[in-house]
């Protein structure tokens, strides 16, 4: 059986702790930064990436907040949207944080219009 040997630099988990502590009051004044509905896709964007880097869990009480004023506009934010990604993704993060979006497409507001070419 072969063991497995990790070396640990102590020093260096240290300094990555402390830029973590640094980085993070300039990302929380990221979500702050300004409010209306393109505001609230660009949050949405922001979080997605968050949760794909890995990075979500040190901003959840933002993220919950965000989310909450951006359920409130989810129909604004939707109509007219006629970007598939753009919406999959608002899609999947609202529903990620157990909000109920319906995946019906006669319950999207608007008129909605998406085309998937094969």
């Amino acid at each position: 059986m072969k063991s497995i040997q990790i070396h640990i630099f102590v020093k260096e988990i240290d300094s990555l702790g402390r830029e973590i502590k640094a980085l993070k009051p300039k990302v929380e004044d990221l979500f702050l930064s300004s409010s209306g509905v393109n505001s609230t896709k660009k949050n949405i964007f922001f979080i997605y990436l968050l949760v794909s880097l890995g990075l979500a869990y040190h901003f959840e009480a933002e993220i919950e907040e965000n989310l909450k004023e951006g359920f409130q506009m989810i129909e604004e934010m939707l109509s007219g949207e006629d970007d598939l990604h753009t919406v999959s993704i608002i899609f999947w993060v609202f529903r990620t944080y157990g909000h109920n979006v319906s995946s019906g497409k006669d319950s999207l507001p608007g008129s909605y219009k998406c085309f998937v070419i094969v």
